[in-house]
């Protein structure tokens, strides 16, 4: 590589540069000023003797020629008549690779790729040493000079503004700095200084950034800052230079393992990795420390990753998160408003990919259970690192991702002992040197059951560690622990140690967890199991639970294993069984008390069991809890099966799921359609087709949903459940009313209507007239509707029919008729909270609003109605689009623009909102592009 930018020289592949005289190396300047082209003998001797040449200057040329052919190849110095050339390749000239670069980071820039043009124009000023062709006083030197130095500050500009739009505004700072006090009348770097200072919260020092640049143009030059400057210093005054961004690139990664020890090769493998990306499986035996490696690794190699690190623990060989869920949470931890996210896990994993494109992230899916599991999560550009780990081999990600794999064997025994040293300490270590290698050999040198063993000595400091291998051994494990191989035999023995010294309630809570489903439990929960105060702590204490998240306790899978062994040797089979019944009793109770303080009015399945005497004090307080318990509740209602009527848990959740996401509102009512059907119950099998049929709805699949929903009409006739029936067809109605024609919605609407009031179910007619006012007004008749919603007022308490009386006002046009039962229903909502219809009647307030020409207060009361919506695609994008038509009212057409986005993304298979959403489009498009 031929080197100008700084000292001329030639590095040679080995790291070696040239030695060289001052006189040859300004020969080489000249030649490599005019590359690949002839130069004269006279230019060259003007070169290097700028003060003007000895008579023997032609002469010396010729010597300092055969000098640098010496040193360099041969070849490479050409003459000819009156001069010589040199000949340089492609990519062997640091000037021309910075600008090369530097033009790649500005079109990356103008291109919004922010990371790749970060990456480019570091790349250029890496080349950058000092002063272009410092050895040169020639007049045709000074041209290139000027334009590579005006170069290399363009690129300092543009780098700033590619890693502020990174995130990376405190970093640039005082970069900015040092350019602004060597260049102080470059205005765009005293905007660029200005634009970070106030994207890291110090608006005061970019404002006085822009004042000593006032200062300096008026007393040295008489002239008033720029358009630019004024600019930026006029949006920071109106608080409007775009958001305060804190947005640091995710970093998700565990904290690191203290005092990780050995692995040498294997990390130098990885070390390997990050330079082309792609996807890595580190796979090996139970406890062989695959996570520990993971995440050690990863905060080592943090800052090859400038765009992040996500973090995803997959559960599995526990309670495996599904694809789906898993996507939903890398996406939140993304910046995606999970409200926006498809529940179509083709569709979150098409959005995941999009949002990684162009980034450079490490990816770490820990304990994979299947490549089934982690293809959706895999990103679709090589820039990003995918490291998983598995306890099996993923040789279908091998063979058709090209995935690497790393197996990971049990440590050496320098390494093994490395492991007790760091624990324990080298002065413990060093006194029983022998009892140290025989521990390391009962522990089959696997990590989990050294760290395991080193714990329980560091706890028993007046122990010896040949004690501790005494109490091994006379535990019969010796003879497990000494066969090659036997891992689950290894962590067996080492989780027995902190077993057997428990306390007796402890063992028995610790086997009782074993057998419970789901994947972690609350203290209170695990009051029920027991029938006792839970020895949660003592077990956290011994390392053998863990609180993953505040007053929540899990443990390892292979814990979990170990203690329902554990159970199956010492508790009697009955005594588990009446146990986990009571734990699952207790959970379907529960559930079934959220749900109705969550949706008291929603009709429920007949039981014979009434719900837990706990009692929620409001709908908040119950949705929170069925929010934390959601990973769960598939697994309860599972282990419920027919003889625990998982269906009235499953039933029971139905509104619950409708104002959530829904990410387990399928696994849930599938284990109760499954329950169901073992007991063959038509009314459970007509509530859990009924729910299906809305999920399916809600979904946009209307043909599964119709499916669903003629099915329930049919076991509820069967079963002579009446209600049963009068909730199908309705919601059969809601089909009708989304796909058509709206006669037959309102039809089967005014069937169930009749129908309920033969039964005298207030709250079910209630639900009923609210959809059929709904259906009158997509038919334009507005008294009918009214006349609806009126009477469905008179039988519920709730906000809902109030806000649906108060819009059909408003489509009528009387405003103040609207205003009046909007504060009434606001007025219902605060004795009978509900956030979704809060936000109803928060959205057609602002509507009213908006019509009355006062956009920002619709604006206020929209932003409060947005916080309402979570988990609830359809009135989310209704919320966005209002949001969307106050902004455009206000002008901020931008704004206006991704309301409407969002909103049709959200809208996805719901006609109207999707209409509003295209509509709202349609108003505001986007600027036209300039060409020149």
């Amino acid at each position: 590589m031929f080197r100008v930018l700084g000292a001329v020289d030639h590095v040679a592949s080995d790291g070696t540069g040239l030695s060289l005289a001052a006189k040859p190396r300004a020969l080489l300047a000249a030649l490599l000023l005019h590359a690949n082209n002839w130069v004269r003998t006279e230019r060259l001797i003007e070169a290097v003797w700028p003060d003007g040449p000895p008579r023997s200057a032609p002469g010396l040329v010729k010597t300092y020629v055969w000098t640098l052919r010496g040193q360099l190849d041969g070849e490479r110095i050409a003459a000819g008549p009156g001069g010589y050339r040199i000949l340089v390749d492609c990519g062997e000239l640091d000037a021309r690779l910075f600008e090369e670069r530097v033009r790649e980071g500005r079109a990356a820039l103008r291109a919004g790729r922010a990371q790749d043009a970060a990456q480019a124009l570091g790349a250029a000023l890496e080349l950058w040493r000092g002063e272009p062709y410092p050895q040169l006083g020639v007049a045709d030197a000074e041209p290139v000079r000027v334009r590579l130095v005006e170069q290399w500050l363009g690129a300092q500009d543009d780098l700033a503004e590619a890693r502020m739009a990174l995130g990376f505004a405190e970093e640039v700072i005082p970069v900015l700095r040092g350019l602004v006090a060597e260049h102080p009348f470059r205005e765009h770097l005293r905007a660029l200084l200005m634009t970070a200072l106030y994207q890291t919260g110090r608006q005061v020092e970019a404002l006085d950034v822009y004042d000593e640049g006032r200062t300096l143009l008026d007393r040295d030059l008489g002239l008033l800052p720029g358009a630019e400057l004024r600019e930026v210093q006029a949006r920071i005054l109106a608080q409007d230079l775009g958001t305060r961004r804190n947005h640091r690139p995710p970093a998700q990664t565990p904290c690191a393992p203290a005092g990780f020890t050995g692995r040498a090769d294997t990390i130098a493998a990885l070390d390997q990795l990050p330079e082309r990306g792609g996807v890595c499986v580190v796979t090996g035996l139970a406890g062989a420390g695959k996570t520990a490696l993971a995440v050690h690794w990863a905060h080592s190699v943090r800052s090859r990753f400038p765009d992040g690190q996500l973090y995803l623990d997959l559960r599995g060989h526990s309670v495996p998160v599904m694809p789906l869920d898993a996507l939903i949470r890398l996406l939140t931890a993304l910046g995606v408003d999970r409200d926006s996210l498809s529940t179509d896990v083709d569709d979150a994993a098409a959005t995941y990919r999009t949002v990684l494109s162009g980034r450079r992230m490490l990816i770490v899916l820990d304990d994979a259970l299947d490549a089934d599991q982690v293809r959706p999560l895999l990103p679709g550009t090589p820039s990003c690192l995918v490291m998983i780990t598995s306890r099996t081999r993923l040789d279908g990600l091998v063979a058709r991702e090209g995935a690497d794999q790393i197996v990971l064997d049990v440590l050496t025994p320098s390494d093994a002992r490395a492991v007790l040293e760091q624990v324990l300490g080298p002065a413990r270590v060093t006194a029983e040197p022998d009892e140290v290698d025989e521990l390391v050999e009962l522990c089959v040198r696997l990590p989990l059951a050294l760290r395991i063993a080193a714990a329980a000595l560091l706890a028993r400091p007046e122990r010896s560690i040949g004690d501790y291998n005494r109490r091994l051994r006379e535990a019969d494990r010796l003879t497990a622990l000494a066969v090659p191989g036997d891992t689950s035999t290894a962590v067996h023995a080492a989780f027995r140690l902190s077993y057997v010294a428990l306390p007796d309630s402890a063992r028995e809570l610790f086997r009782l967890l074993g057998r419970m489903p789901g994947m972690d439990i609350t203290a209170e929960a695990a009051a029920v199991l027991v029938g006792s105060d839970p020895d949660l702590d003592v077990l956290s204490a011994a390392h053998l639970v863990r609180e993953h998240m505040p007053g929540r306790y899990t443990f390892h899978d292979l814990l979990r294993l170990y203690a329902a062994e554990r159970s199956d040797a010492e508790d009697d089979p009955s005594h588990v069984a009446t146990r986990v019944g009571r734990l699952l009793d207790w959970y379907s109770r529960t559930v079934r008390d959220a749900a109705d303080t969550l949706d008291p009015t929603r009709p429920r399945l007949p039981s014979e069991t009434a719900p837990t005497a706990t009692t929620f004090p409001d709908a908040t307080a119950a949705k929170s809890w069925l929010d934390a318990e959601g990973p769960n509740l598939a697994a309860v209602a599972d282990h419920l099966g027919p003889d625990g009527e998982a269906w009235l848990m499953a039933d029971a959740l139905r509104g619950y799921f409708l104002r959530s996401n829904g990410v387990h509102w399928q696994a849930v009512v599938s284990a109760g359609l499954r329950a169901a059907e073992i007991a063959e119950d038509d009314a459970a099998l007509s509530a859990m087709h009924s729910s299906l049929g809305v999920l399916h709805w809600t979904r946009g699949g209307f043909t599964s949903a119709g499916e669903h929903l003629h099915a329930a009409i049919g076991h509820a006739a069967k079963a002579g459940w009446t209600p049963g029936e009068i909730i199908a067809a309705t919601n059969l109605g809601l089909v009708r009313n989304s796909t058509g024609p709206l006669d037959e919605a309102a039809d089967l609407l005014v069937q169930a209507a009749q129908a309920s009031k033969r039964t005298g179910d207030t709250r079910l007619r209630g639900h009923i007239l609210i959809n059929l006012g709904g259906t009158r007004l997509g038919q334009a008749l507005l008294d009918d509707a009214i006349a609806c919603f009126q009477q469905a007022c008179d039988v519920q308490t709730n906000a809902l029919p109030m806000v649906c009386l108060a819009e059909a006002h408003l489509f009528r046009g009387d405003l103040d008729a609207a205003d009046d039962h909007i504060d009434r229903a606001l007025a219902r909502n605060r004795s009978q909270p509900n956030d979704h219809e809060h936000a109803l009647a928060l959205e057609i307030r602002a509507r009213l609003e908006l019509l009355r020409g006062r956009p920002e207060q619709a604006l206020d009361l929209l932003d409060r109605a947005t916080g309402l919506v979570d988990g609830h695609p359809l009135f989310a994008a209704d919320v966005r689009n209002h949001r969307g038509t106050a902004l455009r009212h206000l002008g901020r057409t931008d704004e206006a623009l991704t309301e409407h986005r969002t909103a049709l993304a959200q809208a996805r298979h719901h006609a109207r909102a999707e209409l509003d959403a295209r509509v709202g489009l349609a108003r505001n498009p986007p600027p036209a592009r300039r060409t020149l």
